[in-house]
């Protein structure tokens, strides 16, 4: 049976194209690698041998050796190798003491093994000993209040814990305190005012005198009272003594207008005025009930004065034009220091009496 028998003219052609393409593709094949795997290419060389000519011994050396082995004679070590010396010249940075110096260090070490030798000692690796818990055999929870303000008065101090005795005593800072047995679970005590006078970190405690039980320490603080935060810088004196008005301003500020206060009125919400005089001002704190003095601002010479214009201490010439909220233009400023004789606004002047007045003790006496 032929390959063609039985196909359609289209399916022949593409059995030709076929059989054509496969050909030229194993043609290519052979033409590219056919060489290298049949090994038509690999060339084999014999060699043979080919005799040698044996080199003579020659007394004289080739001139390159004889340039290397050759030791310098006498002349060219003078010449050649001779230190030559340097000379110094010029001043200044350029110039050296010494001529011929050695500019050169050297380190020369010594011998590293000490006779005898020690060796290094060795780290202790050990742990510690941990340090054994303290035996706390009265519980101490906490205080009530656990915070003061210094220059207080006396105030009562509750203690609660547990394992209380009737013997127990609290301590404010190591000071026994007067003690009162409440229960096995509650104590109190009173702390007078000269333990909180200052300010500072105290320590609560309570032990039992006689047995050796006593409890951790609860920290107590004594905090320092909120002060006017705020300069006295001047004021008004009225002649009948009423009426007083005191200025001040933001501590430190040096611009801006100051502000004014009377007798009893309340500063910043907090400071009540109770005294007013050329030298200091007194406050009470209207929460706490603590008072305050606050001394005149009297700058030192070169720091400038305030910004206020009053006429007091270091401040403006009383000439100044400025003018201060709330005083009329037309009062005229004084300085106490160029003033001596000014009177005092805490003392009273003592009217003195008249002459036609029955209920005096003076008499008029006649020159004639």
């Amino acid at each position: 049976m032929g390959l063609f028998d039985g196909k359609s003219p289209g399916e022949r052609n593409k059995i030709i194209a076929a059989i054509v393409l496969g050909v030229l593709a194993v043609a290519s094949l052979a033409y590219t690698f056919g060489p290298s795997i049949l090994g038509l290419d690999k060339k084999v060389s014999t060699a043979s041998a080919t005799p040698t000519a044996t080199p003579e011994a020659s007394e004289t050396p080739p001139p390159e050796l004889t340039e290397i082995k050759r030791l310098p004679r006498q002349t060219e070590i003078d010449s050649e190798y001779a230190s030559i010396p340097i000379n110094y010249v010029g001043s200044g940075a350029f110039s050296v003491p010494v001529t011929g110096r050695n500019i050169f260090a050297f380190w020369e070490p010594g011998d590293p093994t000490p006779i005898p030798y020690q060796p290094p000692p060795t780290p202790d690796l050990s742990t510690p000993t941990p340090a054994p818990p303290i035996d706390y055999r009265i519980f101490l929870s906490f205080v009530t209040p656990q915070s003061t303000y210094a220059g207080s008065n006396s105030f009562r101090l509750e203690v609660n814990g547990d394992k209380f005795k009737p013997e127990s005593r609290v301590l404010f800072n190591g000071t026994p305190l007067p003690t009162r047995y409440l229960s096995e679970q509650r104590l109190s005590a009173t702390v007078p005012a000269r333990l909180i006078a200052n300010a500072f970190n105290a320590a609560i405690m309570v032990d039992t005198p006689g047995t050796g039980d006593f409890s951790r320490q609860v920290p107590f603080a004594v905090q320092a009272p909120p002060k006017p935060q705020f300069e006295y810088i001047g004021m008004i004196a009225r002649q009948h003594y009423n009426n007083d008005t005191a200025y001040f301003q933001e501590k430190g500020a040096r611009t801006g207008d100051p502000f004014s206060a009377r007798l009893n009125d309340v500063v910043k919400g907090r400071f009540r005025v109770v005294s007013i005089s050329e030298k200091e001002v007194e406050f009470q704190d209207t929460r706490l009930g603590f008072k305050h003095k606050l001394p005149l601002l009297r700058p030192k010479p070169g720091q400038g004065g305030t910004s206020s214009g009053s006429g007091y201490g270091d401040g403006p010439r009383p000439n100044s034009t400025r003018r201060i909220p709330g005083i009329p233009g037309n009062i005229r400023r004084v300085n106490p220091r160029r003033n001596p004789g000014r009177r005092n606004p805490t003392t009273r002047r003592t009217p003195r009496p008249r002459q036609d007045d029955p209920n005096s003790n003076t008499k008029t006496v006649d020159n004639e």
